[in-house]
């Protein structure tokens, strides 16, 4: 009974500090090219473009959306007989958040600047080990 209560309390601290925890984020960085033409079409030469982030004033770097998924598994050791088996369950973004691809940095693109995918939703895994 009090291996019960014990695995309870350490299962309830573990899952508050989980949902105290901030999500892994990731930036990534990309590269811009392409040439700066007027309103005619013609190419104007020398010129310059400085990209920068207003809110790092970072200059050259474009942040990506952040991203965010939680994994979880589960795991159940059992006896058949005098052999021993392993049921596992996995859950890959078990919250299913969607996470967003970066966005497309060509200049030269119609979709320059938009994120037009996403990462893969939750996904399941189950398995089964027998050992004999």
């Amino acid at each position: 009974m009090k291996s019960c209560r014990f695995a309870a309390r350490s299962i309830a601290a573990a899952l508050i500090v989980l949902f105290m925890a901030t999500g892994v984020s990731a930036q990534s960085t990309g590269l811009i090219s392409g040439t700066v033409t007027d309103t005619s079409g013609g190419v104007l030469p020398g010129v310059t473009v400085t990209v920068a982030n207003v809110n790092t004033a970072t200059v050259g770097q474009i942040q990506g959306p952040h991203f965010y998924r939680w994994d979880l598994s589960l795991r159940k050791n059992f006896r058949v007989s005098h052999y021993r088996a392993e049921f596992r369950a996995d859950a890959f973004n078990a919250l299913n958040r969607v996470n967003y691809n970066n966005p497309v940095l060509s200049v030269t693109s119609a979709d320059f600047g938009t994120i037009g995918s996403a990462k893969t939703p939750r996904e399941f895994q189950f398995s089964l080990r027998f050992e004999f």
